[in-house]
């Protein structure tokens, strides 16, 4: 099956998908279902402020991986003594509130249960673990529900949470499953490996599979029915009736290749845009615009027309960069170096530059932007940024 039917508006708004979120929250990896990186309600730091964002506060975590921030709360997962772990930071200070174990969430910690990844929506904190996947109550720690199956990806659209999982052995089979998100029921499940990021896009559930050689499946969302297999490794984002792919060539037959593309309801290209050998990352989608990294030029990134596909700048940042949107400006790390650059949205131009010290390459995303404030992952802890 190589087309995906025409498109309805009636899916999205069953999920009850939220473009825009309040500003004081970045709820889930990539911000929303969207995958867009893009925080619309963001509004305290901009183009005429950016100049005096500065450092407020520091807090030492060791191996940081993953953050979201709801409310006046950070959650970020981190490993200690070789054990995932969930850390609660106060937002406005960093001061640390708690930790959730796996002992005290009630995973096996015999078998490696460890939380891999958190989502928040509806009071509700949702912890992927490489066994399980459970709902807690942030401020009590009770447990709403478990689901045995683990994961290594989560997204929550409306009051659905679905899931994605990349490890083998000794983690299950268990690859991409929906649950509601109140009662912990499953809606449905797909098994395999190597079952990554679930991006809810133009009424449809794109997920790719394959540890380095993949195709993208495209799901109904309410019954998990497969459509359509497109042949692309890809990271997706785009909106209620648009599907953005940064594709990624073959990488294990040559040297790696990606470009951008828009996707059309028959699973063809409206267009193409060359971003060189690259291994890919993920794009952002703000503004009409697409905003990714490339080699087209010199290392560094490149902003797309969304709807024609057409280069409006570029900017020569190096390689191996993590962007997040927010408030017309575009933030962008170098993740190997921990140089954070920030440009004018519109027009490329750098409005201010530093790098993070101490700085420690993680390989995870690095930047988080909510609260009037930017969050910034340096591997061994989070430095907070206002104006």
């Amino acid at each position: 099956m190589h087309r995906f039917m025409a498109l309805g508006g009636a899916i999205l708004s069953a999920f009850s998908v939220t473009i825009a979120l309040a500003a004081s929250t970045w709820p889930m990896d990539g911000y929303n279902a969207q995958h867009t990186n893009f925080n619309p309600g963001e509004q305290a730091i901009g183009p005429s402020n950016v100049a005096r964002l500065h450092p407020v506060w520091s807090r030492n975590v060791s191996a940081m991986e993953r953050a979201i921030v709801a409310g006046n709360r950070i959650y970020a997962v981190h490993v200690r003594n070789g054990h995932g772990e969930v850390v609660v930071l106060d937002a406005p200070t960093g001061a640390p509130i708690r930790t959730f174990t796996s002992g005290s969430l009630g995973l096996n910690t015999q078998q490696y249960d460890d939380p891999q990844a958190v989502a928040y929506a509806g009071g509700r904190l949702v912890i992927a673990a490489e066994r399980d996947v459970l709902a807690i109550n942030p401020q009590t720690g009770s447990r709403y529900w478990k689901v045995s199956g683990g994961a290594d990806q989560v997204e929550i659209a409306g009051r659905t949470v679905f899931t994605g999982k990349g490890c083998q052995n000794p983690c299950g089979t268990t690859a991409s499953y929906a649950i509601d998100l109140y009662s912990g029921k499953v809606i449905w499940t797909h098994r395999g490996n190597f079952g990554q990021v679930p991006v809810l896009i133009a009424g449809r559930l794109f997920q790719t599979w394959g540890e380095m050689v993949g195709v993208t499946h495209v799901y109904d969302p309410q019954s998990g029915t497969l459509l359509a297999t497109l042949p692309l490794n890809a990271s997706w984002t785009g909106d209620a009736t648009h599907a953005y792919a940064e594709t990624t060539g073959r990488i294990l037959t040559g040297t790696p290749h990606s470009w951008l593309e828009y996707v059309a309801p028959t699973g063809k290209p409206v267009w193409r845009t060359d971003l060189g050998k690259t291994f890919g990352s993920r794009p952002v989608f703000a503004y009409n615009t697409l905003y990714a990294s490339s080699y087209r030029f010199n290392p560094g990134l490149v902003a797309v027309n969304a709807r024609t596909g057409k280069v409006l700048w570029g900017a020569d940042l190096g390689q191996n960069l993590w962007m997040v949107a927010a408030n017309h400006l575009l933030y962008v790390i170098q993740t190997q170096t921990g140089q954070v650059t920030i440009l004018n949205a519109a027009t490329g131009n750098v409005l201010r530059r530093f790098k993070v010290t101490p700085y420690v390459n993680e390989g995870w995303p690095n930047l988080v932007i909510a609260n009037g404030t930017l969050y910034v992952l340096r591997g061994q802890g989070i430095v907070a940024y206002r104006v």
